[in-house]
């Protein structure tokens, strides 16, 4: 069980949505390597696999080991309480994600995420932030290129 993120929410009714919305706002593929933030989501790798996702795996952020030539093209964070979890997430999995790659984060109702705070951050990690809607998050990894232009 990871210290970063509850992992006592088990899945609800609004997994099935959360999968749905999390593949159209990243632009998951099925030939994609996706990330699930955290041990206990073993609900939401499912559904992916049902939906025709063979490459997912959960990871819990702090945890996690080094996989080599493990890059994730996308990665889903459900059930983000905090800023400091969120903030975790980043720095723990974030390496893991590919350039150009997608991280998206469900936040919790009680949550309290300051967008204008963490925008600020992000560039200097290569990264951009942006809401798109029913509590989730974007974060968008920008390509090397993209980053050393800057």
């Amino acid at each position: 069980m990871s210290n970063v993120i509850d992992l006592d929410r088990g899945a609800t009714r609004q997994t099935p949505a959360l999968v749905d919305r999390f593949i159209e706002v990243s632009g998951a593929r099925p030939q994609d390597q996706i990330i699930i933030a955290g041990a206990a989501h073993l609900e939401h790798l499912i559904m992916l696999t049902r939906r025709g996702f063979a490459r997912v795996s959960c990871q819990s952020p702090e945890r996690s080991p080094h996989v080599p030539n493990s890059k994730a093209d996308a990665i889903l964070a459900p059930a983000v309480a905090s800023e400091a979890q969120f903030l975790s997430i980043l720095k723990d999995l974030g390496s893991n994600l590919r350039a150009g790659g997608t991280l998206i984060l469900e936040l919790l109702p009680q949550s309290i995420i300051a967008g204008d705070t963490l925008r600020p951050l992000l560039p200097a990690m290569g990264m951009s932030l942006e809401p798109v809607g029913d509590g989730l998050w974007r974060v968008q990894k920008q390509d090397a290129a993209l980053i050393r232009a800057a």
